[in-house]
C-alpha cells in the first residue's frame, strides 16, 4: 500500500519481506549457512492475491488484505484530524496468517531452510521531486523532509520491537528510508500515525468509529447496501492523482498503464483515460460525491485532441489521434447538471462538447445515405491508424463479431458499414447538447443539433429496422444489404428515440425476454439457461460466435447494461420497456453481487454461464459495477440518495 501526501510528493509504503536461510545438513559439506531477503515488488488491487474492504470517500477508513509468499496480512488506514485540525494518517497492519516455511534443500537432505517474514514501511519520494527521509529506531519513527518544506513524520507503535533500518528492498523512489517489524504470532504488529505518537489501541479505536460511520453510511441503502459498498469501492480503490492532470480521477483499473518507460520508476506515472470508460466512473461517483464526478469528467473531456474529438485514450500527453470512443459525455453531463445544478460545469465543457459533435458530423457521415458509420482519420507520421482494426477500437467493442469481416475502405479510411450503436449515441449526444445549450442560452445552437438529431434519426429509422426480425440491424453502404450480428448496441435506438411503441415492443419480446438471444427473464433465475444466465451478454446467444465466448463475443459488461437500461428506461412508457428495466436491473445485480460475495473484485465483463466463478477480464475494473448501479438507479437513489 502507498501514500503519497501532497503536495511535498513524499511517500510512504507499507510492504512484506521474507528472509530465508539456508542451513547445511551434511557435515561433509563445504558450504555455509546463507541468508537471502526479498520483498514485495509493487502489485495493483486488481491480483487474485488482494481482497479490498470499504473505502470512505473522505478516506477516513479503508482496508484490505493481501496475501503473499504465505504471508496473509490486513491493512486498515484512515485520513483523520487532531484538535487543531492538522490532519494526517493512522494505519494498522495486522498478520492474519503465516505459514511456516520450512523444507530440505534437496540433493539427499544436504540443507534445509526456514522462513521469516517482516512487515517494512518505507519512505521514498515520487514524481523526481527532491526530499529524503531518516529512520531512528530509538524514538521509533520515520522522518520525511522534503525540500524547502516542513518535515514529516510517522510515529510507530508496536507489541514488539523494531528489527533495524535496513534497505527492505528495491526503492519505489528517490531518498528512501525503511523500519522493519518482524512478524511473530498473530495480533497487531504495527500501528502509525503521522499526527503524534499514539498507542495502538487509540489508533483502532478511531478507525472502528469511522468503519462503523462507513458501514452506517451504506445501510442506509436498505437491502442495497452492499451493493452501494461495492459500487463506491470501484471508484474510491481506482482514484488517483498524477502531475500529468488537473485533479484527482479514476483511471479504468489500476493495472492499465499507458505511460510507460518514460521514467526508471514507471508506476509512479502509470495509468490510463480511456473515453467512455472514465465518462461511466463519473455517472458511478455522481450518485452522492458530486466533487469526484466533476474532476474525474473534466480530466477526460478535456483531454480533447487538436482535431477535435476525445480520444479512445490519453495518458501523460500520449492520445489516440486517430480515434474516438461512444460519445456519452453529454448525456452523463446533462444527467449530472439535472441532478446537482451547477451551470458553471455546463459552461466549462460546453465547446469540448460541441467541437466533439462537429467532428462526427465531418468525418464519420458516410454516404450515400448519411449515417454514422467507425473509422481511423489518417494522421501524417501517426503510427497507430489506418487499419480495420483501429477503428473496431473506435467502437469501444475491441472484438465484437458485428465488425468480423473485410469491409474497411483504405482510401476513406471508414468502415463501410452504417451502425446502429455508434449512430444511436451521436444522436443521443445532440439531444443532450441541445438541452445544455438551451440552458445556456445558446439557441442557434440547439437548433443546429436537433437538427442534426433528426436527420440522423430519419435516416436510421427509414433503413436499418431489418422487418425480417424485428430489431435495428447494422448495413453496408456498399448494397444496403443487413449484417445482422445483433448486440445490446440494438437497443441504444431506443435511447436514440428512434423506433415507435410497436417496434419496442417486439425488440424487448422477440429480443431481450428471449432465452436464446439476451436472456432477460421476468421470472430470473426462471426463464433462462445455465449458458445464457446472467443474462445480455456482448452478441446474442443465438450468434456463431457466442459458444466459445470470448471479450466482447459473448462476455457482459457494465457499459452495454447502462445504456440498455437508459435505452429502456426512455421508454418506461411502453409496459413491457418497464418490466425490462427491472428485470434487467435485477438480473445484473446478481451478477455483480456473485463475484464481490466471492472476491470481492469489480469484473471488467462477467462470464454469463451460469458456473462462471470469476472474472473473465480484469478483477477490479470501475465499469463493471455500473452491473449494480442499475439496481440503485431502479430503486430512486440517483436523484434521492439518502
Amino acid at each position: 500500500l502507498t501514500l503519497v501526501n501532497l503536495p511535498s510528493s513524499m511517500v510512504f509504503t507499507i510492504t512484506a519481506c521474507q528472509t530465508t536461510t539456508t542451513t547445511p545438513t551434511n557435515q561433509s559439506t563445504t558450504s555455509t549457512t546463507t541468508t537471502t531477503t526479498k520483498c514485495m515488488r509493487p502489485v495493483t488491487i486488481d491480483t487474485e492475491h488482494t481482497r479490498v474492504g470499504p473505502q470512505a470517500y473522505d478516506r477516513s477508513y479503508a482496508q484490505l488484505y493481501h496475501s503473499w509468499m504465505g504471508l496473509n496480512f490486513s491493512v486498515a488506514w484512515g485520513v483523520t484530524a487532531n484538535k487543531k485540525d492538522i490532519r494526517g494518517i493512522i494505519t494498522i497492519v495486522t498478520p492474519t496468517q503465516q505459514q511456516q516455511q520450512q523444507g530440505s534443500g534437496g540433493g539427499g537432505g544436504s540443507s534445509s531452510s526456514s522462513s521469516s517474514y517482516m512487515i517494512a514501511i518505507q519512505g521514498s519520494v515520487f514524481w523526481q521531486r527532491v526530499g529524503s527521509w531518516k529512520a531512528n529506531l530509538a524514538d521509533m519513527t520515520l522522518t520525511a523532509q522534503p525540500y524547502n518544506l516542513e518535515h514529516q513524520t510517522v510515529f510507530f507503535t508496536t507489541p514488539g520491537t523494531a528489527t533495524a533500518a535496513v534497505p527492505c528492498g528495491s526503492s519505489p523512489g528517490s531518498g528512501s528510508g525503511c523500519v522493519g517489524f518482524d512478524v511473530v504470532g498473530g495480533g497487531v504488529l504495527v500501528g502509525f500515525s503521522t499526527i503524534k505518537k499514539e498507542s495502538v489501541s487509540s489508533i483502532e479505536a478511531v478507525l472502528h468509529q469511522a468503519l462503523t460511520k462507513e458501514t452506517n453510511r451504506y445501510k442506509k441503502f436498505g437491502n442495497l447496501a452492499t451493493v452501494k459498498e461495492a459500487t463506491q469501492s470501484a471508484i474510491t480503490w481506482n482514484t488517483v492523482w498524477t502531475p500529468y492532470e488537473a485533479g484527482p480521477f479514476q483511471p479504468v483499473s489500476r493495472g492499465w498503464n499507458f505511460v510507460s518507460g518514460r521514467f526508471d520508476n514507471a508506476y509512479q506515472w502509470s495509468y490510463v483515460i480511456f473515453d467512455w470508460d472514465n465518462i461511466f466512473a463519473s455517472y458511478i461517483a455522481a450518485l452522492d460525491n458530486k466533487l469526484l464526478a466533476y474532476s474525474n469528467l473534466v480530466q477526460v473531456v478535456k483531454s480533447k485532441t487538436a482535431a477535435g474529438f476525445v480520444p479512445n485514450f490519453s495518458a501523460g500527453g500520449r492520445k489516440s489521434q486517430d480515434r474516438t470512443e461512444p460519445p456519452i459525455a453529454g448525456l452523463v453531463l446533462w444527467k449530472i447538471y439535472e441532478k446537482f445544478g451547477d451551470k458553471w460545469l455546463l459552461e466549462l465543457l460546453y465547446d469540448s462538447i460541441v467541437d466533439w459533435n462537429d467532428w462526427f458530423w465531418n468525418k464519420r457521415l458516410l454516404g450515400p445515405l448519411s449515417m454514422i458509420c467507425l473509422g481511423t482519420s489518417y494522421i501524417k507520421d501517426y503510427s497507430g491508424c489506418c487499419h480495420m482494426q483501429d477503428a473496431r477500437y473506435e467502437s469501444g467493442l475491441d472484438n465484437s463479431p458485428m465488425y468480423d469481416g473485410n469491409f474497411f475502405n483504405h482510401t476513406s479510411n471508414l468502415m463501410e458499414l452504417y451502425d446502429v450503436g455508434m449512430g444511436s449515441l451521436v444522436i443521443s449526444q445532440y439531444k443532450a447538447t441541445v438541452k445544455i445549450a438551451n440552458a445556456l442560452g445558446k439557441q442557434k445552437d440547439a437548433a443546429k443539433y436537433a437538427k442534426r438529431a433528426a436527420q440522423l434519426a430519419d435516416a436510421m429509422q427509414k433503413h436499418l429496422w431489418d422487418k425480417d426480425i424485428n430489431t435495428y440491424s447494422n448495413m453496408f453502404s456498399s448494397n444496403n444489404t443487413f449484417y445482422p450480428r445483433i448486440s445490446p448496441t440494438t437497443f441504444y435506438s431506443m435511447l436514440a428515440g428512434l423506433p415507435n411503441d410497436s417496434q419496442v415492443q417486439h425488440m424487448i419480446n422477440d429480443w431481450l425476454f428471449n432465452e436464446d438471444k439476451f436472456c432477460i427473464s421476468k421470472d430470473w433465475p426462471l426463464g433462462v439457461k445455465d449458458t445464457c444466465y446472467w443474462g445480455l451478454p456482448s452478441i446474442n446467444a443465438d450468434d456463431p460466435a457466442y459458444p466459445p465466448l470470448g471479450y466482447w463475443r459473448g462476455y457482459v459488461w457494465g457499459p452495454m447494461a447502462q445504456l440498455t437500461y437508459w435505452s429502456l428506461d426512455t421508454y418506461s412508457h411502453v409496459e413491457v420497456a418497464a418490466e425490462g428495466k427491472k428485470a434487467l436491473s435485477h438480473q445484473m445485480k446478481e451478477l455483480m453481487l456473485n463475484m464481490w460475495h466471492r472476491w470481492h473484485h469489480i469484473c471488467e465483463n462477467y462470464n454469463p454461464h451460469k458456473n462462471g466463478t470469476e472474472c473473465t477480464g480484469d478483477k477490479f475494473y470501475h465499469w463493471g459495477a455500473l452491473t449494480g448501479m442499475l439496481s440503485l438507479e431502479q430503486a430512486g437513489y440517483w436523484h434521492h440518495p439518502p
